[in-house]
């Protein structure tokens, strides 16, 4: 299951948000069974809910992943696949929470 959405529909997650800011996308969680994990499922759904968004009129597809060695917020995906997939770092939200964009 991943959840991806225009970021008006979710709650603001940043204090530096523009919430008047058009075309702007989110990925906020990724729910991957146990039993089916380390096959890369992460990287296959974050390319679909971009080309999803890309479809759909999204300018900026937005993410709030933490480091692999975080103790929480894992759901929300890991900083290096989004930095493979070409997502930039701009804020922080939080101690944990990074903030990465793509333009698309």
């Amino acid at each position: 299951m991943l959840d991806r959405a225009p970021r008006d529909t979710h709650i603001k997650l940043s204090e530096a948000q523009d919430d008047g800011e058009e075309g702007v996308w989110s990925v906020t969680c990724f729910f991957i069974r146990r039993d089916h994990r380390g096959q890369d499922l992460s990287a296959q759904m974050l390319e679909a809910a971009i080309a999803h968004a890309k479809k759909r009129g999204a300018k900026v597809v937005e993410s709030y992943p933490v480091a692999p060695d975080s103790p929480s917020y894992r759901f929300m995906g890991f900083v290096p696949l989004y930095k493979t997939h070409g997502f930039t770092p701009t804020d922080r939200t939080g101690k944990r929470r990074h903030v990465m964009r793509l333009e698309v």
